[in-house]
């Protein structure tokens, strides 16, 4: 039996047209699907992010892109993510972003993320930052007011 990197460094014999014709058909069907998850996982992303102040709940945002939710678990993971972390890294990148370049308080921003408290909220960054949402606010503005002491 020979492995993978042995087959794949096989030449295709060029006297079976056939048989090239079905492995580019392959081929290209494979790089289509590739291409799909990357094109489904930004999809994704972004209805999760239009839709977390309701809670981003999956069967609404699987709707919203034509499918079931279960397709849509199915798709997301052939791209090796699940819902819940998709749901996480918008969340994670959006209040990170708010509290960098945002004046929103810390309730304001529980909000849009969709939480139902803030110390919900804070939990969260803190697993995802180990620093409290206040914490890394303060930090990010020190460090912008020293770069722009060094410029």
């Amino acid at each position: 039996m020979l492995s993978t990197e042995n087959a794949l460094s096989r030449p295709i014999p060029s006297a079976d047209p056939t048989l090239l014709k079905l492995a580019i058909a392959q081929c290209e069907r494979e790089l289509q699907r590739v291409s799909d998850d990357s094109s489904i996982l930004n999809r994704v992303r972004s209805r999760v992010g239009a839709r977390l102040r309701a809670g981003a709940p999956l069967e609404r945002v699987a709707s919203d892109l034509r499918m079931t939710s279960r397709t849509l678990r199915r798709r997301l993971d052939s791209a090796g993510w699940t819902y819940h972390e998709v749901v996480e890294e918008v969340r994670r990148t959006l209040a990170i972003d708010q509290l960098v370049s945002s004046s929103r308080t810390v309730e304001q921003i529980t909000e849009l993320l969709g939480y139902a408290d803030p110390a919900n909220f804070r939990r969260a960054f803190r697993r995802w930052t180990g620093r409290s949402p206040a914490d890394y606010r303060s930090e990010s503005v020190e460090l912008s007011a020293a770069e722009r002491g060094s410029d």
